[in-house]
């Protein structure tokens, strides 16, 4: 099975851990495993060399709707490259892109949406 994992970036986090771990578990058991993060910062968490990583181009002075947009764009690039099965998407705004993305490519794909809880004050 061909599995994508949307998140930010994997340095710090409890869910950027998760993310890894999971990703080279199920990568460990055979599974094709991508991990597209929207940030090209430099990867802390260990991953293993038959995840495929992807990431977004850095900021660079583009206004906060722009580099959406471009993260959206790069989450449809990676879609039509990829042809994952399952999206496993870390935060709320990547599941929402990767829904949109993934109606653009005529693709039912399932989508796997894992946030922080809400805590409570």
């Amino acid at each position: 099975m061909n599995i994508l994992f949307l998140c930010h970036q994997l340095t710090g986090g409890g869910a950027e851990r998760v993310c890894a771990d999971v990703a080279n578990g199920l990568s460990r058991l055979g599974h094709k495993v991508a991990i597209m993060m929207d940030t090209s910062i430099a990867i802390v968490y260990p991953v293993l060399p038959d995840v495929q990583i992807y990431s977004c181009p850095e900021r660079k002075g583009n206004s906060w709707i722009m580099y959406r947009i471009k993260i959206f764009w790069k989450i449809l690039e990676v879609l039509k490259k990829y042809k994952p099965d399952v999206i496993v998407s870390i935060l709320y705004f990547h599941a929402t892109l990767a829904k949109l993305a993934s109606m653009l490519v005529h693709k039912c794909l399932s989508l796997i949406h894992i946030s922080e809880p809400t805590r409570l004050r």
